[in-house]
């Protein structure tokens, strides 16, 4: 999926953490915004050409060097290593939005043709949907979550 399209997955999500969570102060809620839009672009930090590893492009020739695109930055363990980090770091609230824009970036990559291994590397078990990066579909599904975030708004 495109950056753009990845952002509003990570908007919806983070849209519907805030209706159920209370937040105590409004630097608690300013700090999990942080963490959700870092989160949602963490998972392609391992790919060259992705918005992050354009920013910091070290980290994605280090991490090539260990990893494929889409092995073990594209499982559920990583997220809920974040979360459960958030039970015991300061500022959990950051930690939390990182959970929740990674979790995001995840659900929007099961939805692609490519798909993502979750459970890698216990099983190579993948879950695949029918958008290819920059069709038609994609741009069906951008449209209407944007859509409905502005509804919602």
């Amino acid at each position: 999926m495109r950056n753009q399209t990845h952002l509003l997955f990570a908007l919806l999500f983070g849209i519907v953490y805030f209706k159920y969570a209370a937040f105590s102060t409004q630097i608690a809620s300013i700090l999990f915004s942080i963490g959700l839009l870092i989160g949602y672009l963490l998972p392609d930090i391992d790919e060259p050409k992705s918005t992050i590893s354009k920013k910091i492009p070290i980290t994605s020739k280090i991490l090539s060097i260990f990893t494929r695109h889409r092995g073990i930055f594209h499982t559920i363990w990583v997220p809920i290593s974040i979360y459960a980090l958030s039970s015991i770091l300061p500022l959990p609230q950051i930690f939390i939005g990182l959970a929740i824009g990674y979790a995001s970036h995840l659900t929007a990559d099961m939805l692609t043709a490519s798909g993502i291994a979750p459970f890698y590397p216990l099983t190579r078990f993948k879950i695949k949907g029918l958008v290819k990066t920059g069709s038609v579909l994609e741009a069906i599904l951008f449209v209407s979550m944007l859509s409905y975030i502005l509804l919602i708004f």
